[in-house]
């Protein structure tokens, strides 16, 4: 992976602070994290999977979007077999193994 040039990388600040100028957010990363995740908790990088309102983990996407990824076993070893993010897999087997709930 190419690594950012030092301009892109002041171009990325410069937006930053105008953004957080322009929309009066506080600046501080707890609240820029807060507010980059929308109210929603990050399970896995590709945001295959998400919590609901009652904190059960939830595909984010696909035909089974919204159900309770513990009910989809079979979709889930699917998953394992597919083309999805290292990440991803490694979530999907903490949650078939009951170490991620």
């Amino acid at each position: 992976m190419r690594s950012l040039s030092r301009a892109a990388k002041d171009c990325a600040v410069d937006v930053l602070q105008a953004q957080i100028e322009k929309y009066d957010l506080d600046s501080d990363t707890a609240s820029l994290h807060d507010l980059s995740l929308d109210g929603n908790e990050i399970i896995d990088y590709a945001e295959c999977f998400t919590r609901n309102e009652n904190g059960d983990i939830v595909f984010a996407f696909g035909k089974h979007k919204g159900f309770k990824v513990i009910d989809k076993s079979d979709y889930i070893n699917w998953m394992l077999s597919a083309d999805f993010t290292f990440d991803t897999k490694e979530k999907a087997k903490r949650i078939l193994n009951g170490d991620l709930i």
